[in-house]
């Protein structure tokens, strides 16, 4: 095992400074990236955190393959950044993309019955490997980056749902409001959260819900 040690130790007690003991790294121009690249012997998938490719903000991306440096890259279509902070300290998802599939509200309709997690388990067979559902705070905050949603999208001049997590429960316009009862339902009289797009809005995402018996793809996040 070896181990590198700093530390930053003031003998004296003679001085206060804000730093003891860090690592500076220095490149001449943010687009450049800077950071810390951790790989293993085995090819596991490797884990980056730091500055990106690109640079605007901080990245923790994994990336397998022969070039584990790829974890550094956030923007599509290397899209290996699972969080993202911009610069001003937003918090988002580094990518997100549709399934390939429908699927109606009912992801798991056996008692007792996990219908997120069974949700999620979907998606990973659908286009979505590696991804989880969405939250619909999660697509906010990709949006306020100033991101759009391409891949697997429906190119449609109609309106088009996509499913996302909102955790609302709610009464409203003679329908129950609940991501499906929890993913479970596929009543005509129960309702999911979805995010809505069409090609007239360049595919930026507006809030919605569909009744649970209409099969609509999902919105992946990473």
């Amino acid at each position: 095992m070896e181990t590198i040690r700093f530390e930053g130790t003031d003998t004296d007690a003679t001085s206060t400074p804000a730093l003891r003991a860090y690592i500076e790294l220095n490149s001449d121009e943010d687009y450049r990236g800077r950071g810390v690249l951790m790989t293993t012997r085995d090819g596991s998938p490797a884990w980056y955190m730091g500055v990106p490719y690109a640079g605007h903000g901080f990245t923790i991306g994994r990336a397998s393959g022969n070039d584990p440096k790829m974890a550094a890259y956030y923007e599509p279509p290397n899209t290996n950044s699972l969080v993202f902070i911009t610069e001003g300290g937003l918090i988002s998802p580094g990518h997100i993309k549709a399934t390939t599939s429908t699927h109606n509200g009912a992801f798991d309709s056996t008692n007792p019955s996990n219908g997120y997690y069974e949700m999620n388990r979907w998606i990973q067979t659908h286009g979505c490997a590696g991804y989880h559902v969405c939250d619909a705070i999660e697509v906010t905050r990709y949006l306020q980056r100033g991101e759009s949603i391409v891949d697997n999208i429906d190119s449609s001049t109609s309106t088009v749902h996509y499913w996302v997590n909102s955790g609302l429960d709610m009464w409203w316009s003679s329908a129950y409001h609940s991501d499906c009862w929890g993913w479970t339902s596929y009543g005509s009289d129960q309702m999911g959260s979805t995010y809505r797009l069409n090609t007239q809005w360049g595919n930026i995402p507006r809030p919605g819900s569909a009744n649970c018996d209409q099969k609509w793809k999902v919105l992946c996040c990473k």
